[in-house]
């Protein structure tokens, strides 16, 4: 299975990851009044679902927003293929 990276990022709000080469396992968000010791335990605990269960937490990117974002994309695809800007292959 190979190794599991972590990166915590503290910019705006504290999260945390996990990675396994390229997959990403769980992206969790620091709740308010969260200690680092209670971000990383629930960041075990993801991962230990995606191993088990093959379920991928993430609190970065709600399904809302990833949605607009692939209706925006698709939309913006079409008119540029009405254009002859881009080709399907």
């Amino acid at each position: 299975m190979g190794y599991t990276t972590y990166r915590l990022h503290a910019q705006r709000m504290c999260r945390g990851g996990a990675h396994e080469g390229r997959n990403t396992l769980a992206m969790l968000k620091r709740r308010k009044g969260e200690s680092l010791a209670q971000l990383l335990s629930r960041l075990d605990l993801a991962i230990a679902r995606a191993h088990t269960e093959d379920v991928f937490t993430d609190e970065i990117n709600p399904p809302a927003e990833i949605e607009t974002y692939l209706e925006l994309a698709g939309k913006w695809a079409v008119r540029k293929l009405a254009q002859g800007k881009i080709r399907r292959t």
